[in-house]
């Protein structure tokens, strides 16, 4: 799926949730892969849309939700960014998570080529809503103090912060 880097896996009966799930466009390809899929979106707006797909999306936040525990995978597409306490919320998802379990996410890289030629117009900024910025050392720093083990960080670039920068 473009601009998602996902594990190639057999995700046919896998748990997965995704965090920022939006109108759900992700959890409907993860469902068509086989997927047992669950949303949580703060934007009742855009969770209303995605329940209108039959996903189930609960409007909130990770904190203010109630979701089971055990996921195989946990995604989180540009969320992290907005989060008051990254390491608090890392710590939360963790515990819905089982030793096998993979934590999949992005955030904007502040030590990113597109960031270095914008500056102060790098669309990703996104000042006041992006409260926290991160590059590859803040990431893997970040994820240590949670519980994590970090097997891949990956760099991709998007159009938008091209375009819209």
């Amino acid at each position: 799926m473009s601009g998602y880097h996902i594990p190639n896996d057999n995700y046919r009966e896998k748990k997965v949730l995704e965090l920022g799930c939006s109108t759900g466009v992700f959890l409907e390809k993860m469902r068509s892969m086989g997927a047992n899929v669950q949303g949580i979106e703060f934007s009742e707006y855009a969770a209303r849309a995605a329940q209108e797909k039959g996903l189930s999306v609960q409007v909130g936040t990770l904190e203010s939700s109630k979701v089971d525990n055990n996921y195989d995978y946990f995604f989180a597409w540009m969320v992290m960014e907005h989060v008051y306490d990254p390491i608090a919320e890392l710590k939360r998802i963790r515990d819905l998570l089982n030793p096998t379990s993979k934590l999949i996410f992005s955030v904007p890289n502040m030590n990113s080529l597109d960031s270095k030629l914008f500056k102060k117009y790098w669309y990703a900024l996104q000042v006041p809503t992006h409260i926290t910025h991160y590059d590859k050392i803040i990431v893997n720093q970040m994820l240590e103090k949670a519980g994590f083990r970090v097997l891949l960080l990956v760099d991709h670039m998007t159009c938008a912060n091209f375009i819209f920068s």
